[in-house]
C-alpha cells in the first residue's frame, strides 16, 4: 500500500531523483574513465552553492506532495548531522577533507567511531534531529499554503521567488555545508574510479630481486592509530613496548626517530607509505604499490588484515592489497541486512583481536615459497581502545608513569580511563609483535628475513590538553598536534643494517622496504 503523503506524481518525482542520485555515482566514475582524468575543483565555489539552493527550492516549490517538503529538509539535516558532530569533536567547523572521510570509511569503524564520539558529545547531533523531526507536524500545513501559492502565482513569477529563496537559503551558509557534503561523494567516487584503473595498471610493472636464488622472508606490520609518544623506545614514562625494548636492548632492533604522516587519515597515509605517491600528488602518481613491486620480483605476497571488507573496493586503499596473491581478511563482508544496518555480521558481533590473525600468519611463514613477504594490517589503537585488545591485557590502572604535563590537566576519571586503555591498546600490539619475530626467527633457518613496524598515523590521548582523537585536515589550523602525526618505525632483523636512513615522512617509505627488500625498479 502506498504511503498516503505519496500521489503517483510523488512517486514519477522519486524516480527522478533516483535518477539523480544514480548519476552522481555513475557520471564521474564515467567520466573518468573516458577521459583518464577530471579536474573536478570545479564544482567549488560561490555559483555551484546557488545552483544546489536553486534546486531544491525548486523542488519544494513545483514538486507536488508534502514528501518532498521533507526531502528537502533532510538534504540539509543529513549533512547538518555531519557537520554539528565533527564540529563538536574538533571544536571548530569542519573541513571538505574531514567530511572526504566520512565516505570513505566502513560501516564497523563508522559505528565504532560514532559511539565514541557520541559518549563524549551526546548533544552533538541534537540540531540534527531537530531538522530532521522538527518540519513533520507541519509539512501539511506548508503544503497548503504552497498549493494556494502555486495556484495564484503565473510560473514566471513562481520562478522568480524560487530565485530570491534560493539566494536567502545560499547567504543562511546552510548551502556551503551540504555542498561540501554532497560534492566530497563526487570526488570519492571520482578517487574510487581511479583506484580501480591504477590496481589494474600496476600488474605491468617490472621489478627484480637483487639476489633471485637466495630464500628470503620479510614482514611488513602496519598499525593503527599508534603514537610514538606512547612508547617508552621514544622517551613515554610508562613501558608500554617491553617485547621490543628487549630486542632493542640486544641490538636486533632499529628504533627509527623523527618519522611522521602526512595524514591522519589512513587511506592516504598508507596510499603515500606503500606506493609512489606523496602529498603532493593525486593518484594519477600511483604507478604501483609496494605489493607489486615485490610480486613482479618473484615474492609471494600475502595481505593479511583485521579491517572489515564490503566490496571489492570499499575504500581506496584496497588498491594496495587487491593483487597480492593471498588476501585474508578477519572480518566477512557485509552482505546481509544485519551488517548493512550495524557494521557486524551476525557470527562477528564481538571485537576480533588482532590475535586472530597470527594464525594465517603461521600458515604464510609454513608455506614452501622460497621469496615470501607478508604485510599484516592490525587494528591496532583505532578507537574505541579496550575493544582493541582482550579484557585481561587491560595492563594500566591509575595515573602512575602519566608525565607531570598530562596530571596537570583537568582529567576526570573517565579520561585517565581512556589514557589507560590506549596505553594498554599499545602494550597488546608490542605482545604480537613479540610474537610474530619469535615465530618469524624460529621460522627462517638461512632465509634472510626482517620484520618492519610502523602506524599509519598517532593519536592524540589527553597528550597535553583536552582532548582525545585527531583532526583530519593536516594544514596550519592549530586543532593539528604532532601528538596526532608522529608515528613509530622499527626494523627487527637478525642481523640489523647498519646504516637504516629514515624517512622524514611515511610518503618514503616505499624506498625503505624496497630497499631493505633488495629489488631493483625498472623505470
Amino acid at each position: 500500500m502506498t504511503p498516503r503523503y505519496l500521489s503517483s506524481d510523488d512517486r514519477r518525482w522519486g524516480l527522478r531523483l533516483a535518477f539523480l542520485a544514480l548519476s552522481l555515482v555513475a557520471v564521474p566514475r564515467t567520466m573518468d574513465a573516458l577521459y583518464g582524468s577530471l579536474n573536478a575543483e570545479f564544482l567549488y565555489g560561490s555559483f555551484t552553492d546557488y545552483a544546489f539552493c536553486l534546486l531544491l527550492t525548486g523542488a519544494a516549490f513545483f514538486a507536488p506532495g508534502p514528501f518532498w517538503l521533507y526531502a528537502d529538509a533532510l538534504a540539509f539535516a543529513v549533512p547538518g548531522a555531519a557537520w554539528s558532530a565533527l564540529a563538536a569533536v574538533y571544536g571548530r567547523p569542519p573541513t571538505g577533507e574531514e567530511f572526504y572521510f566520512l565516505w570513505e570509511t566502513n560501516l564497523s569503524e563508522a559505528s565504532e567511531y560514532a559511539v565514541f564520539v557520541l559518549s563524549r558529545h551526546p548533544f552533538a547531533l541534537l540540531p540534527a534531529v531537530a531538522a530532521i523531526l522538527l518540519p513533520w507536524p507541519f509539512l501539511r500545513r506548508m503544503a497548503r499554503v504552497r498549493a494556494k501559492a502555486r495556484a495564484a502565482l503565473p510560473r514566471a513569477e513562481a520562478a522568480l521567488l524560487c530565485l530570491l529563496a534560493a539566494a536567502v537559503v545560499y547567504f543562511s551558509g546552510a548551502a556551503s555545508i551540504a555542498c561540501r557534503f554532497y560534492q566530497t561523494l563526487f570526488h570519492y567516487e571520482v578517487n574510487q574510479a581511479r583506484a580501480v584503473r591504477a590496481s589494474e595498471s600496476a600488474r605491468g610493472v617490472f621489478a627484480e630481486s637483487l639476489a633471485p636464488s637466495a630464500a628470503e622472508t620479510f614482514v611488513v606490520v602496519i598499525g593503527e592509530s599508534a603514537s610514538r609518544h606512547h612508547m617508552s623506545l621514544y622517551g613515554y614514562g610508562r613501558r608500554t613496548d617491553p617485547e621490543m625494548a628487549k630486542l632493542a636492548e640486544k641490538g636486533t632492533l632499529i628504533v627509527l626517530r623523527d618519522v611522521a604522516a602526512t595524514s591522519t587519515a589512513t587511506t592516504w597515509s598508507l596510499l603515500r607509505a606503500l606506493s609512489f605517491m606523496d602529498k603532493n600528488t593525486g593518484l594519477e602518481a600511483y604507478r604501483a604499490s609496494v605489493v607489486d613491486l615485490f610480486k613482479s620480483a618473484g615474492f609471494k605476497t600475502w595481505w593479511l588484515s583485521n579491517n572489515a571488507v564490503m566490496s571489492r573496493f570499499d575504500t581506496l586503499l584496497r588498491a594496495v592489497s587487491e593483487n597480492a596473491d593471498v588476501r585474508f581478511f578477519t572480518k566477512p563482508t557485509h552482505s546481509d541486512l544485519v551488517g548493512m544496518i550495524t557494521g557486524l555480521s551476525p557470527s562477528d558481533a564481538a571485537p576480533t583481536y588482532d590475535e586472530a590473525l597470527m594464525e594465517p600468519f603461521r600458515a604464510a611463514l609454513s608455506d614452501n615459497a622460497v621469496k615470501k613477504i607478508i604485510f599484516v594490517h592490525l587494528r591496532g589503537s583505532h578507537v574505541i581502545y579496550k575493544h582493541r585488545y582482550p579484557p585481561q591485557h587491560s595492563v594500566f590502572s591509575g595515573d602512575a608513569g602519566l608525565g607531570p604535563r598530562v596530571l596537570s590537566l583537568p582529567l576526570a576519571s573517565s579520561d585517565l580511563d581512556t589514557i589507560n586503555e590506549y596505553d594498554s591498546s599499545i602494550a597488546y600490539t608490542d605482545r604480537l609483535l613479540g610474537e610474530m619475530v619469535a615465530e618469524l626467527e624460529a621460522s627462517a633457518g638461512d632465509s634472510r628475513t626482517w620484520l618492519l613496524y610502523f602506524s599509519d598515523h598517532g593519536e592524540e590521548v589527553f597528550d597535553f590538553r583536552m582532548f582525545n582523537g585527531r583532526a583530519a585536515a593536516l594544514n596550519a589550523d592549530e586543532s593539528v598536534s604532532r601528538y596526532m602525526v608522529d608515528v613509530p618505525l622499527l626494523i627487527w632483523s637478525p642481523n640489523p643494517p647498519r646504516e637504516t636512513p629514515p624517512p622524514a615522512t611515511l610518503d618514503g617509505l616505499i624506498h625503505t622496504i624496497v630497499d631493505l627488500g633488495g629489488i631493483r625498479i625498472s623505470e
